[in-house]
């Protein structure tokens, strides 16, 4: 069973990369580039809109180029699993307003209280219905990150209003491409191994053995990652002091 999770939740980490379309990286670096609150509510808005449309494109291109690489047990709950994406990028979005604008404080605690409860409702369904409560679980944990965020930035997200030209969405787009291009390149070489077993058949043990490898491996980079986080707000914030040109 885990093997077939490991499988799923790979290819649809490929999914949430090219669905989000940078998205949440220019949610951070954007906001950390305008001060006027009213501008980022409507910047936040339309970026989560535009995070939610593509979404919705590449979970149906996932639906139609993902099956070769996904074992045939695992292809089923890939179709039902693959539409929490729509909701994960949306939420990722969102939630790197926090990043953007140096609420580390409201970050952290989202994001610890996101962990905490998917961890215990992945852990209890799926103890006790199996991979259809890991699926249940999946869909109640990537809206609940919605809806927290949703929550948290009550008052401070407008999806109608005027924008400076830097930020129209014809550019958003285009930005987000490379952004995505490059994480999806890094992710698809991550997951490459899991990929070439599924599609060489190999058994569920073994793709259980070699995703819990990597997943194990994968935690290195927790701390790095972490500095990033601080580290990227405040080099925008910099460079916006110095030079006139958004989103260089």
């Amino acid at each position: 069973d885990f093997g077939v999770v490991r499988n799923v939740e790979a290819a649809l980490q490929v999914i949430v990369i090219l669905g989000s379309c940078g998205m949440p990286s220019l949610s951070a670096k954007c906001l950390a580039e305008v001060e006027d609150e009213s501008l980022r509510a409507v910047l936040i808005g339309r970026l989560a809109l535009l995070a939610l449309s593509a979404s919705l494109i590449a979970a149906c291109a996932g639906l139609v180029l993902l099956p070769p690489f996904v074992p045939g047990i695992a292809q089923a709950y890939l179709r039902y699993a693959i539409w929490a994406v729509l909701f994960t990028c949306a939420g990722k979005t969102l939630l790197h307003y926090f990043q953007g604008v140096k609420k580390l404080g409201s970050l952290s605690t989202l994001t610890a209280c996101f962990a905490l409860t998917s961890l215990t409702l992945l852990v209890g369904l799926t103890l006790l219905v199996g991979l259809s409560g890991w699926l249940i679980a999946k869909y109640a944990s990537e809206c609940l990150l919605l809806l927290l965020c949703l929550w948290k930035l009550r008052g401070k997200i407008r999806f109608r209003g005027h924008l400076p030209s830097a930020y129209r969405p014809a550019r958003l787009i285009w930005l987000g491409l490379a952004i995505a291009a490059s994480m999806s390149i890094r992710t698809v070489l991550d997951h490459c191994g899991l990929f070439a077993l599924a599609f060489w058949d190999a058994s569920n043990s073994e793709l259980g053995n070699f995703g819990l490898s990597t997943a194990l491996a994968a935690t290195a980079m927790l701390i790095p990652a972490g500095v990033c986080m601080v580290i990227f707000p405040r080099l925008v914030e910099r460079n916006r002091k110095n030079s006139n040109d958004s989103l260089r």
